[in-house]
């Protein structure tokens, strides 16, 4: 075994950090001046897209991660994640900050900001005053403050208009840092998150190997020795266009579609959600305090039920079916649409009469079938000078959606009275 380095810090987050050579070891150790970290924020803190049975709430995430180097190098760090999915930078604001506070941490993160840049018609500036707001509150503490700047989303096709929102909040982030002496890590200047295999199916937040990263980044900006190491993701599939683009209708279904309909009701996936982590405790890898079987529980309870709901909306016969690409002066067009179908029978035989069971002709059997489908055009996928997008048709897809709408009250009425348990 290697002759581990034993780290010793200078007390300064961006300086250097004194290396000597020591006894072996698995994992390098250091003298950090932090004891008790606090994460606020959305589902990027709480760990949404890095699932793990053996952690509270059943999410691990970079911030679980990154706590579990600084409790081996300090065995009296405390951590408390009260993170909490889909709140918006002034829900953020209301609901932790004082409770952060309460808890008397000297390392604080925070990524707020980013459920409101991604919403249509809101201005990165107006959220950046808020962040700033919040920033100087906690820094009132004296804690070292870590921010964090938006990925760059211009690998994602869906979310490439909203690039210069994001690019525009990333400035304000870093002057906020610069104002009140934070630490910024920059997902911006990540490249491994410019790659897909490092995002959750739901294309919104990172898998395990995203929060790995953003754990070892995290790490980096404080100079904080580690065993973290570069992860390799799988080799991505052969994926011809059209699987491509049938892909992008499924994540439209299943993702894209519900976070519309919950804009339209005005909730939140961050409703009834309790903080993972609500106090600060000694973390242990994979812990999983008594507090939150309650949690656990309702967790598990809507994971049954969107596999019910998910196995009841396949049997309907709703699919997406794709039209034959056409050349158009130079310009390529798949026709998209929704499909339904259904089909029933029956089967049955006539009284008899008022005649008695010797009138043949008041009596009758028979049998029957029948089905029928329809097609409603969505829109297009068109491809010019080698972009290719989707163009909705807009009608077609508010007819298309009033069910799913419908659909998405009933299973959210399930979804409440199963937490309510």
């Amino acid at each position: 075994m290697a002759a581990s380095t034993l780290a010793v810090y200078t007390g300064d987050p961006k300086g250097s950090v004194k290396v000597t050579q020591d006894q072996p070891s698995t994992q390098p150790e250091a003298q950090i001046p932090w004891s008790r970290f606090v994460a606020l924020g959305d589902s990027f803190t709480e760990g949404v897209g890095d699932p793990d049975a053996d952690s509270p709430g059943g999410l691990r995430g970079w911030a679980d991660r990154f706590a579990e180097v600084l409790s081996d190098l300090n065995e009296d760090f405390a951590y408390a994640n009260i993170a909490v999915r889909g709140k918006l930078i002034q829900q953020i604001s209301d609901e932790q900050i004082e409770a952060a506070l309460d808890l008397r941490p000297d390392l604080i993160s925070l990524c707020a900001g980013g459920n409101d840049v991604i919403r249509p018609g809101s201005d990165p500036d107006e959220v950046a005053a808020k962040l700033d707001r919040m920033v100087a509150r906690l820094s009132e503490t004296g804690a070292t403050i870590l921010l964090f700047t938006g990925a760059d989303v211009a690998f994602q096709p869906v979310f490439r208009s909203i690039r210069g929102k994001v690019a525009i909040y990333n400035e304000n982030v870093r002057k906020v840092a610069k104002k009140h002496d934070c630490i910024v890590v920059d997902q911006w200047a990540i490249e491994a998150l410019q790659d897909e295999r490092f995002w959750a199916g739901d294309r919104l937040h990172l898998n395990a190997l995203g929060h790995h990263t953003i754990a070892r980044a995290a790490l980096q900006e404080l100079n904080i020795p580690n065993s973290l190491e570069p992860l390799d993701p799988p080799s991505l599939p052969v994926r011809s266009w059209r699987q491509a683009r049938k892909e992008d209708v499924v994540w439209a279904r299943e993702h894209f579609v519900p976070w519309v309909v919950r804009r339209i009701k005005q909730v939140s996936s961050g409703d009834d959600i309790e903080p993972k982590r609500p106090s600060q405790a000694r973390f242990v890898s994979g812990d999983t305090p008594s507090k939150n079987n309650s949690q656990r529980d309702r967790v598990d309870n809507m994971a049954n039920l969107t596999k019910q709901l998910a196995e009841t909306v396949t049997k309907v016969g709703v699919h997406a079916a794709f039209g034959d690409p056409v050349d158009v002066d130079g310009t390529k067009i798949m026709p998209v649409a929704c499909t339904g179908y259904g089909f029933g029978g029956g089967e049955g035989g006539g009284a008899a009469g008022m005649g008695g069971e010797d009138d043949a002709e008041a009596q009758g059997e028979g049998s029957g079938g029948g089905g029928g489908g329809v097609a409603i055009p969505v829109g297009a996928y068109v491809t010019r000078d080698g972009v290719t997008r989707f163009e909705p048709n807009i009608i077609a897809l508010l007819v298309v959606g009033a069910p799913f709408v419908w659909v998405a009250g009933r299973a959210l009425a399930r979804v409440i009275r199963a937490l309510k348990r």
